[in-house]
């Protein structure tokens, strides 16, 4: 059980028995619908932290960016194996804090039916680059797979190494039993007593000299790392586009589940080319911007003291500037570069993707956030040099502080503070406060039953009457709040349909654009393309085609930016100004009380403190509703885009078969005429699947859920103002809560 959990768990154990005594109570019954609430509170907490158990940070860049390094450094650790010739990315590998002595490692394998899939597409390759009589064939990559697989010898494959020799290496022997077995068990579990041990464990199977890293699938390590003991998960991902269909969805999930993004690369004038086209990825596009982490993003440079001084003072013409200086220069120049890349990179998404009235506003929310993000940049190895003691005249940097580390793991620290363990605790125990604020309120009004009795009985029934009009006149005002909302939600859902409709219809039209992209391919990548549903990737060349991603990322171009409008601001904003509504409806209600209150100074007393406990219950509320808001309608959004892809593949599943029955002359242009019929099929579909089939009633739940918040809300509003009306009304039940009418 996690930290958050078993605190929750605690607090609900304290709470719970106060309840069971007023569900004991004489009037018991009368308390029902007030106790029926907040026990719904309490299992909502419980859900929230059984599911907020950890924050996550996922660190996403290129090989050779030095990620293992960086957080070797910022864990003051040396745990993840570096230097190596070939280290392996393509696992993802996450860090966290266990409160034992001891250090442990869990390896998952992919199983051994992926390797044969790699190999026979790479054989495939071959014999049909010897059929078309091409002498020049790229395949190193995959050499490096192989060899690592069978290993014939120790150390790295010779070069070059002829391509026969290496047919018969695939097709005449066959993987040694090792490999197999552990392939065949699918997990490993490593243990060691310090991090050192444990990656001299991890070095066999995460670098070159493992005969297993091809088919390394994720790696879960943790530890007593008192830098993630507040629930902070360090994660190492590999790329957005990995081949494998396996690891890209363990990649996908890992950024779902992110809190936060670190952009990792070397910082030499700025953002490296293969960072810039890594945000420019349609994967980048649709898992971190229009899901809405942009505002996650933070880019950490790495070996920022990778530099010669003299040159470095020539480039600047800055002679006389001692290294310090220089070094303080540079990082300043290079963060002014990054600045003027993101501000470049808004530019092509504007040129890249649709911009309506409503995206344009999106664009310009990315564009700033992006110029925003935070800016890092380290030099870790001298870091962790300094920490063992080398003197600085050996070095560089004579600080850690010049290192860039002590800045970045105070961000880590604030990072924890806004959204660690320790800051979800205190959520937790707000909400927990806030139960027992009404609790409290519930035994003033016990109480306040006695006072009322001793009042004069003829001066009762007048402020009695005017309390209930004041009380009618705030049901009233509560339930044109809920209708508005309703009204506004479901004018904003009409219009996203809309968009949807004229989107399809454009981009029917433009559907002759992709076929010409596609036009440009290479015969033979094409034609294996559709032989494995649209997905292949060049085992030689690592050239990667992806059919189907790629009329999603048409889709996406057409109608991301208006989505992430409607499901990211716009149905919010809705709900922020009921919100506002709400709250300015309690401060109305305190103000129109003081009139008929003047008289009894007993009650206009209770008024101040009721009044500051309902507009706390009603600001944790509200909190509450926005979060859960958004997350409902980012789950919505997620899932408009699987039901794309859904539908895409049923569409395209029939037409490749069909064409990869195809042979003879002329294939490639009969392939593209396969795929232009489909995707003339393709849009009628979707506006019958995704618009009045799924779009449109899962729009209509999410209006109902976002009703259903607010009329938590509103609920809690309306027992807050029978606290103030009810307090006159002896003949009525203390605690009834007139608030469950609202409709």
């Amino acid at each position: 059980m996690s930290s958050l959990l078993s605190y929750t768990e605690q607090s609900i154990e304290k709470i719970s028995a106060l309840l069971q005594a007023f569900r004991q109570r004489q009037d018991g019954d009368a308390l029902q619908p007030l106790l029926q609430r907040w026990e719904a509170q309490i299992a909502a907490m419980r859900d929230y932290a059984q599911a907020n158990a950890h924050v996550a940070i996922a660190f996403v860049g290129g090989t050779g960016a030095g990620k293992s390094t960086l957080i070797n450094a910022l864990l003051d650790a040396d745990l993840l194996p570096t230097h190596s010739f070939r280290t392996c990315t393509s696992a993802a590998i996450e860090i966290c804090h266990a409160a034992r002595k001891t250090w442990r490692a869990r390896l998952t394998f992919l199983p051994l039916s992926a390797w044969e899939q790699e190999k026979q597409l790479f054989l495939d390759e071959v014999a049909a680059s010897r059929e078309s009589g091409h002498s020049r064939f790229d395949y190193q990559d995959f050499l490096y797979k192989a060899w690592a697989l069978y290993r014939p010898r120790s150390g790295q494959p010779p070069l070059p190494f002829p391509l026969d020799d290496l047919l018969v290496l695939l097709q005449q022997q066959a993987l040694p039993d090792s490999v197999q077995n552990l392939l065949a068990q699918g997990e490993l579990e490593l243990k060691a007593r310090s991090p050192e041990a444990l990656k001299a464990e991890l070095s066999q199977y995460l670098t070159a000299e493992s005969p297993v890293w091809p088919m390394l699938q994720s790696v879960h390590i943790e530890g007593p790392l008192p830098v993630l003991e507040d629930g902070l998960h360090l994660i190492d991902l590999p790329g957005l586009n990995d081949p494998n269909p396996v690891r890209e969805q363990i990649t996908r999930r890992y950024l779902q589940q992110a809190e936060l993004i670190w952009l990792i690369f070397g910082a030499g004038r700025g953002l490296t080319r293969e960072v810039m086209e890594l945000m420019q990825s349609q994967p980048f596009m649709r898992q971190i911007i229009l899901d809405g982490k942009a505002s996650a993003l933070s880019f950490v440079g790495t070996r920022a003291d990778d530099f010669v001084p003299m040159l470095e003072r020539q480039i600047l013409n800055l002679p006389d500037l001692s290294d310090e200086a220089l070094y303080q220069v540079r990082n300043s120049l290079i963060q002014q570069q990054i600045q003027q890349q993101l501000s470049e990179l808004t530019l092509w998404f504007s040129n890249r993707y649709k911009v309506s009235d409503p995206g344009a506003s999106v664009l310009q929310l990315i564009g700033n956030t992006l110029q925003e993000s935070p800016i890092y940049l380290t030099a870790a190895l001298a870091y962790q040099g300094l920490q063992q003691g080398f003197a600085p005249a050996q070095m560089r940097l004579e600080t850690p502080e010049q290192t860039g580390i002590p800045a970045l793991r105070e961000h880590m620290r604030a990072i924890v503070a806004t959204h660690g363990i320790k800051a979800r605790k205190k959520l937790v125990r707000s909400q927990f406060q806030q139960l027992n604020t009404e609790i409290r309120r519930l035994v003033e009004r016990l109480k306040q039953r006695q006072l009322l009795q001793n009042l004069d009985q003829q001066r009762l029934a007048t402020l009695s009457i005017q309390l209930l009009q004041l009380q009618q006149q705030a049901r009233h005002r509560l339930q044109e709040i809920q209708q508005t909302l309703q009204q506004e939600l479901k004018l904003r859902q009409l219009a996203f349909e809309k968009q949807w409709r004229y989107a399809l219809a454009d981009l029917q039209r433009s559907s002759p654009e992709l076929l010409e992209n596609w036009q440009g391919f290479n015969w033979q990548y094409l034609s294996r393309a559709v032989r494995h549903q649209g997905r292949y990737t060049s085992a030689s060349t690592g050239v990667h085609l992806d059919l189907q991603q790629d009329v999603l990322a048409l889709i996406e171009a057409e109608v991301g930016l208006d989505g992430y409008a409607f499901f990211q601001q716009d149905v919010l904003k809705e709900l922020d100004r009921s919100h506002s509504l709400t709250q300015a409806l309690l401060e109305q209600c305190v103000q129109q009380l003081q009139v008929p209150l003047a008289a009894h100074p007993e009650l206009l007393a209770n008024l101040p403190g009721l009044q500051t406990q309902g507009a706390a219950i009603l600001q944790e509320q509200a909190y509450r509703n926005r979060q859960a808001a958004a997350q409902g309608t980012r789950q919505l959004q997620r899932q408009v885009g699987v039901l794309l892809e859904t539908v895409i593949a049923e569409v395209f599943e029939p037409v490749f078969e069909a064409a990869a029955g195809l042979s003879g002359s002329g294939l490639k242009q009969e392939i593209l005429n396969l795929l232009g019929q489909a995707l003339q099929q393709l849009w009628p579909v979707l506006e019958q699947r995704l618009l009045a089939e799924s779009l449109q009633p899962a729009l209509n739940s999410l209006t109902d859920q976002l009703l259903d918040y607010q009329k938590a809300l509103l609920e809690s509003a309306a027992a807050t103002l029978e606290s103030f009306y009810q307090m006159m009304d002896t003949d009525k039940a203390p605690a009834q809560d007139d608030g469950a009418s609202i409709k």
